[in-house]
Formats: structure tokens, sequence, C-alpha cells
């Protein structure tokens, strides 16, 4: 008898739990016992260090909290005193000490006698066998001193912190690790001197250039080191090092992060025991560009057998990947967006699934609902090094608003964005993959804030709408009709400050019209399209809608009460003395002169608005983006027109822009929020009734700000564009989906043992009876041995996670 169980489910994404005041540093290892890797965390602001038990492999659950050092700085974990189990190590700034945490063997910790002082303020901490007897010992940096102080283990966990070495003045990051290949553990330095170096004299007419240098201390044995001749010179602002062999020829080179200079940086060895070395105008090192990296870690994602360097940068919020090619030599970086305000990482398999996932420390959480504290977030690897399926493209500065549209009529949607410190509108043409090379840049005015793409003047080609909110007006962009616009600009004057551009049929007439929301004028301003694309003309008629003190940050046209007409809903965010807070509905009388409102509470400050059929009754209901609440609200409609309160949501810090996209295909419409200052992009999927249900944060824009949806990539689904303001890009995205069309082979010989059409969520097998396939398989391949492996098989037709559950096998041998 053989039977098991089959479900199918969403790929994991990036989950956060909550660690203490603003985590700073992390390590990594099972410290219950139970084979999973734990993850504990120290917090800068509450001198404590927090202990996340692995549940599993499914969760982080936090077990243990202990106060530790004043403003702690670093952590690792190690076996101090030989029972099995990591200890930890503590290196705090503000009380300069160094604190031993001894584990219990229950997975908490327990301080072991009293901190060792230090002489001045710690700058790192570094872990190895130094004295070559088997056990950890320790090394600490301090700033402003020219020593490093060894902290040699006794192998109790009792630690002696009488050694010094000497070294070239102000040491600021270590690393351990044999760098001479005779066995011994050796003490890799970073220097920052009092006076830096330069390279080049001010007499020569060449550029000069500061840098700083690592030294080697190679250890002669006995905890005799001694310093190797010549040391290396590297770029400044080091602020982490690492050492591993990333040009495969044996021995160790060294890795390091460059906090304000934009790089990563790395010495190669010559394989002869010494390192290449620039000329004498030159650094040592070669470099890798990023953005501000704080720290970087050695891996082999790829799992091609060479280690691959991965740099974490706090201004980004995200990991760098650069592949190795096995020389030495690396490729761009693959970015993947993290926590807010990364402090450190590790790469470990949490889930227990075979490959690498990322853990980070996050300085402060992506919203409210972790009490103030910050955050451990991980960042799960769905195959291969796959974190997140998104890629970025460039756009003008400062991209603000984007709209997807086939602007070029070639059956794909390319992509248009507002850039608002560009002063442009970028186009972004589809070659019908979701790959987008190369825009266009067309001059719009001083601010633009909002883009459109519409045939407004019926010739059967897509033409452009700006709001300038800078230059109170609308610009209009001819299509030149070959997938661009004319250098021509036609411009409507409108009211203070337009924020939102929409387009829409406002009064049914066959052509598409404008509208916007004039936030310091306290109107919306209704622009009638006469036919021929013309907005202000004797054939058409522009009107502006008052709404006393309200402050309309964006616009929404639709028929709300089911009589054929639209009708006009502003949503209005006021300011910070005299929040609005409210969405007006303004039904339409026939007359499009919207003068009755009533206005609806929402959260704090709402800045976008979206309308839709919730809960399949027919009618539109409306969700706003709150941005001083960090909600979204949903308001529901009787109807007639009438809305009344339904939910409100927590999302990320200060969210922007909100809008729908059926994400995982289930013919529902999903809500997506944008979150400028946490980074995020919420998902929130809806079961059909107008219940929503957290799903998912996508950190993957740096401050996110508009998002829209289209199938960018021709596979029927739905995708998504957002506007990443600080990359100057556009992130495309794919949405996850359940499997489909799913059916299980037992024994490989193509006969399926389970099928199921459609969309698979959920244990839609129930329980599968297998009997007959691993009866056959045995009787056909009888082991000598009484042991047998019988494959099994899983297809689906759509990407997904199915998973196999409670297999259960009975063999009676005759």
């Amino acid at each position: 008898m053989a039977r098991l169980n089959i479900s199918g489910s969403l790929p994991p994404g990036k989950v956060s739990f909550e660690a203490g005041k603003n985590p700073s540093d992390l390590a990594v290892g099972d410290v219950d016992g139970d084979l999973l890797p734990d993850v504990v965390v120290v917090n800068y602001g509450d001198s404590t260090l927090t202990v996340l038990r692995n549940v599993e492999g499914k969760t982080l659950e936090k077990t243990e909290v202990i106060e530790v050092g004043t403003s702690p700085l670093r952590v690792e974990l190690a076996e101090l005193n030989g029972d099995g189990y990591p200890d930890a190590l503590v290196l705090s700034e503000d009380s300069r000490d160094l604190t031993l945490l001894m584990n219990d063997r229950r997975g908490g910790f327990r301080i072991r006698g009293e901190p060792f002082v230090l002489p001045t303020i710690p700058s790192d901490l570094g872990i190895g066998d130094l004295d070559g007897d088997g056990d950890t010992d320790a090394v600490v940096s301090t700033t402003n001193d020219d020593n490093i102080t060894l902290f040699i283990n006794d192998g109790q966990g009792n630690m002696d912190g009488t050694r010094k070495i000497l070294t070239e003045g102000n040491p600021t990051r270590l690393a351990v690790a044999d760098m001479d290949l005779d066995g011994r553990t050796d003490i890799i330095v970073s220097n920052r001197r009092d006076e830096d170096e330069s390279l080049r004299s001010r007499d020569d007419g060449r550029e000069v250039r500061w840098f700083n240098s690592v030294s080697i201390f190679r250890n002669l044995g006995d905890l005799h080191f001694s310093k190797m001749d010549n040391d290396l010179r590297c770029q400044k602002g080091v602020s982490s090092m690492v050492v591993g062999d990333i040009n495969g020829d044996g021995w160790e080179d060294v890795v390091m992060a460059n906090l304000g200079y934009h790089n990563v940086t790395y010495i190669l060895s010559d394989g002869r025991g010494d390192y290449e070395r620039g000329s004498m105008f030159e650094l040592d090192v070669r470099e890798l560009v990023t953005m501000d990296a704080t720290q970087v870690l050695l891996a082999d994602l790829d799992s091609d057998g060479d280690l691959d360097i991965w740099a974490l940068t706090r201004s980004a919020d995200s990991v760098m990947f650069y592949a190795n090619d096995g020389r030495g030599n690396f490729l761009p970086y693959v970015q993947s967006f993290v926590g807010v305000f990364p402090t450190s990482f590790d790469l470990v398999d949490l889930d227990i699934d075979g490959d690498l996932d990322i853990v980070t420390s996050d300085w402060q959480a992506w919203d409210g609902r972790f009490n103030g504290n910050g955050t451990v977030s991980v960042l799960y690897n769905l195959r291969d090094g796959v974190f997140r399926t998104y890629r970025k493209f460039g756009t003008g500065n400062s991209p603000r608003g984007v709209f997807a549209g086939d602007i070029d009529l070639d059956g794909d949607s390319d992509i248009a964005s507002a850039n608002y410190f560009g002063s442009t509108v970028s186009i972004l043409k589809n070659d019908g993959l979701g790959r987008f090379f190369g825009s266009k840049e067309y001059p719009i005015g001083l601010e633009p804030y909002a883009v459109v793409l519409e045939d407004f003047d019926g010739d059967g080609t897509v033409d452009g709408a700006s709001a300038d909110e800078a230059n109170f007006r609308i610009v209009l962009l001819r299509s030149d009709g070959e997938g661009g616009f004319t250098t021509e600009r036609f411009l409507y004057d409108i009211g203070a400050y337009p924020f939102s551009l929409r387009t829409g049929d406002i009064d049914s007439d066959g052509d598409m019209d404008l509208y916007t929301s004039n936030y310091f004028q306290n109107s919306t301003t209704l622009m009638f399209n006469d036919g021929s694309g013309n907005f202000s003309s004797m054939f058409s008629d522009t009107r502006t809608v008052y709404l006393g003190n309200n402050m309309p940050y964006d616009s929404l046209i639709a028929d709300l009460d089911g009589d054929g007409l639209n009708d006009l809903i502003t949503v209005n965010r006021g300011d910070s003395l005299d929040p609005s807070d409210t969405v007006s509905v303004m039904l339409n009388d026939g007359t499009y002169s919207f003068t009755d409102r009533i206005d609806y509470r929402v959260g704090r400050e709402p800045t976008s608005a979206v309308l839709f059929d919730m809960d399949s009754d027919g009618d539109l209901d409306l969700a706003t983006a709150d941005t001083m609440d960090d909600t979204f609200t949903i308001l529901e409609n009787d109807g007639n027109g009438v809305f009344s309160f339904a939910d409100s949501h927590p999302v990320g810090d200060r969210p922007q822009y909100i809008n729908t996209i059926d994400m995982d295909s289930d013919g529902n419409l999903d809500l997506v929020i944008t979150s400028s200052d946490s980074n995020a992009l919420s998902l929130f999927r809806n079961d059909g009734t107008g219940e929503f249900s957290w799903f998912s944060d996508l950190n993957i824009a740096s401050y996110p700000y508009a998002v829209d949806s289209s199938d960018f990539n021709s596979d029927g689904r739905m995708d998504m564009v957002i506007t990443s303001v600080n990359t100057n890009s556009v992130i495309v995205t794919g949405c996850y989906h359940y499997p489909e069309d799913v059916s299980l082979n037992v024994g490989g010989d193509w006969s399926m043992e389970f099928t199921t059409d459609g969309m698979f969520t959920g244990e839609r097998s129930g329980e599968v009876d297998i009997s007959d396939a691993v009866r056959d398989f045995v009787s056909k391949n009888r082991p000598d041995d009484g042991y047998i492996d019988v494959p099994l098989r899983i297809t689906a037709g759509l990407e997904g996670v199915v998973s196999l559950s409670d297999l259960v096998v009975v063999y009676t041998t005759p």
C-alpha cells in the first residue's frame, strides 16, 4: 500500500520577523540542536540580543531577548566550551566591551562573567583558531588605537585578552584565514591612518588619489605573528572585508566593501604567495561598481564551483550579486531588494530546500506591525538563485507617474514614465518578451508628475499627455505615426499643481477626455475632447470643479450608480496643518456640473485611489492609499453611488499609490500598494467577496511611487511596472501564480497516477493511492539488497509550487 497528498501553492517571497530596536548585526547557527539554522541579532537601539528560532524550516520565532553591552555593533556564533552548541560573542560600541554568552543547550544564552573592557571604541570582531589548539579564539580591532587585541580561549570558554598586535594604525576591519597555506590561521587588517597616503605627489601634475592599506599578519605559531612586507594598497572607506579563493589558484584573495565610494574592491593572489599589485601610481585592487556597499560575503550561488561576490547596500535596501567566471572576473551585478536600511546579512538555507536564502537585519521595519522595532527579513531563493523575478530599465531623472500602453501598435504593451526632475517623459518600447531597450526622452515643461497614453485625435495612432505641475498646465504630445511623438507640444493651462492626470470618455461621446487634480487650487479640471484631440476650442469645453479646502491629490471618473452617466470622485489629501482625509463623491445629473458633493472619511492624507468591483456584486467599490496612516481604506458601494466603510489594512511606510491586478489568476482583482519610505510594494489578495489578506511585500524598487499593470511578456498573465525614483528607472516584475494542469507519474513509465486541469490551489488531491504503480515498479526492478528508490515525477503546465506530503508506504514481502 502506498499513498500521499499533493498540494499547490504560490512561491514564497520576502518575510519579516520582529527583532529589537535598530538591529545592527546578525549571525546564523543551530543554537537549539535541532539541525536547523537559527538567527541571533544584536539591537543597537535597546542594547539587546534577540534569538529567532527556526521552526521546521517554515518560520522564525522570537524565543529570547537578552541585555548585552551598550550599543552592540557585532555578533558572532562559535562553540567556545566544547559542548557542541554555538555560543555568542557580542562587541558593543558605547560600553566599549566584548561580552561572552554561553549556550544553555535549550536555544538560549547566559552571560559568562564580566565583559572584557576595551581600550577605545571597537570597530570589528573576528573569530578563528589562532593558537592551533582546536577551539575558537577572537580578535578585536579598536578605533584610534594602533593595536588589535587577541582573546585566546582555553577550551572551556574562558578568554585571555592580554595579547596585542601593533598595526599600521587605526585598524578598522578584520578577517582571519590561512593566507600562506601553512595550516595556521593568519589575521588580515585594514588600516585607516590618521593621515591617509597619496599615490601621486602634487608636483607631477597627476591626479592625487588617497588610499588606505591592508596588512597581513602571518601566524608563525605559538601566538607569534609577523606582518608581511609591503602592505596592500586599497580604496578608502573599507566597511567590510572577507577572504576566499575567487580566481581558482588555491590561494586566498581579499574582497572589500568601500562605503561612500560606490564600489566593491578585491585583491587577487598571484599564486605564489604574494598578490597582484598595481603600478607605482595605481592601487592593488580591482573594482566592481555598486551603491554604497556596507558588507560583502562570498558564496557559490550558481553551483558552478567558484565563489561569487555578494554586497549589501543600505542606501538602496538591497543585495548585489556578482557572478564569478572562475578566474576572478565578475559579471555586472544582479540586484535583490531586501528589508529597510539593512545593516547586515548572511546566506543560509533557512527553509532546507537545498539552496541559499538571504537573511538581513533591518534597522527599521517596513510598516507599523512590529511595535517600532526593526526586523530580520528573509528573501527565499525560489530556484537556482532566482530571488525575485524582476528587471530594471532606465528612465529620465526621478520618475513619478507611469503608464502602460501599446504606443507603437505592435501588439505588446510599452511603458511611459513622467520624470519629475528630468523634465521629460520617457518612452520604453517592448520587444514582446518584456524587455525594454533604450528610453526615448520627450521634453515636458518643468516638473512632469503624471503621464497617459491614448489616441486623442482618432487617427489610429497613440498620443501622449503629461501633467506639468510646476507650470500649472497639461502638455499634449501628438503621435508621429511611428511609435513616437512629434516635437510640437500643445499646452493647456489649468489649476495650480496638477499632481494627477487621468484619461477616460467623461461625456460618453466616443473620444477620450482628460481630467486633473489641482492640489493647491482645491479643484478638479475636466478637459473635454472635441474628437480631434483639441481640448480648448469652440467645439470643446474645459470645466473646473471646485472642492472648498479639500486639496485633491487624485480623481476618478466612472458610473457609480448605474444610470449610464459617469460620476466623479476626488481624493482629498489636504495638508499637514489642515488634512482633509476624505474622498468626495459627486453624482452626475446629466449636466456634468458635479455640484452635489458627499464626503466620506478615509485614512489620513490619502494620495491615490482605485475603483473596482471588489465583492462581485456588479458595482464599483473604492480603495485609497492613506499616506500618513500607513494604511489603505476600502469603501463599499451599495449600487446607488452611496459608500460605507468596509475595511482598513496596514501597509508600508508612507503609501503613495494604489492599483489593482489579478496577481494569482483567480479572476478576482487584488490590490497592490507602493510605500515610498519603506521601499515596499505590498500585495493583498482578494477572495472574491471583498475580504483582503496580505500576501507579500516586494522590495524591488528604491522609493517606489506609481504602479501600473499589463501583460508585458505575452504569457497571458498580468505583470507590473513600478517607478523607482531613486534609481531613475522602472521595475518590471511578473506575478506569481498557482500551478496549473498538474500531473503525477510514479515509476517513470509516463502513466499518470494523478491529473488535474486548471488552477491547482490548496490540497486539491486529497489522498492519492499509488499502490499499484509502486507495486508494479518494484516487481519489475526487484532489488538485490532489499532497498529501492521509486521515482516520482510531478509536472505542471504553469509555474508554481507543488508539494508532496504525508507519503505512507507499507510493503510486505511475499
